[in-house]
């Protein structure tokens, strides 16, 4: 629950940076962002998120983290669909006012120049719960052409042949 209100205020205060008062109403913000300034034009809309391995390393310390994705495999799937189930259903709530432009992951998986897991971990643990979030958004979106832009605030050094 503290997880998702952090997650909110968050995305209450990136909006509020993009607000340009006397622009345009948009009755349906009041309902939702409570008082701040929702007479505004949008430039864009971004969601935020914490990271899969982000999440995880919190939970079991980092040096117990990647002792589990060997010895507990299916406890670290478990964590990560709850991540999904988390981060899916507060930006769903979020797109039934706006769609969205950018999806910014925090991740910190990368130290100095080498990934702190393996690539076929990443492919196994991280990205298929990546993948559905994605597919998510892109199914709600009401501008079907709208292109969402991903953003990952790592080193891509360690990862960019991945993608």
């Amino acid at each position: 629950m503290l997880f998702q209100h952090l997650f909110q205020v968050s995305f209450k205060i990136r909006l509020s940076h993009i607000f340009r008062p006397g622009v345009l109403k948009a009755p349906g913000l009041k309902k939702v962002f409570g008082s701040l300034n929702v007479t505004a034009a949008l430039t864009k809309i971004g969601e935020q998120s914490v990271g899969g391995y982000m999440y995880l390393r919190p939970l079991m310390g980092p040096e117990k983290l990647l002792y589990a994705f060997y010895d507990m495999p299916e406890l670290i799937h478990d964590c990560m669909q709850t991540w999904l189930a988390l981060a899916d259903s507060v930006i769903a709530e979020h797109q039934k006012y706006f769609d969205v432009d950018e999806l910014f992951i925090a991740e910190d998986i990368c130290y100095n120049v080498s990934s702190l897991i393996s690539h076929d971990m990443m492919r196994e643990f991280l990205f298929p719960y990546y993948q559905q979030l994605i597919a998510g958004i892109r199914s709600r979106q009401k501008d079907k052409t709208r292109k969402l832009f991903i953003q990952v605030d790592n080193s891509l050094v360690c990862l960019v042949f991945l993608w």
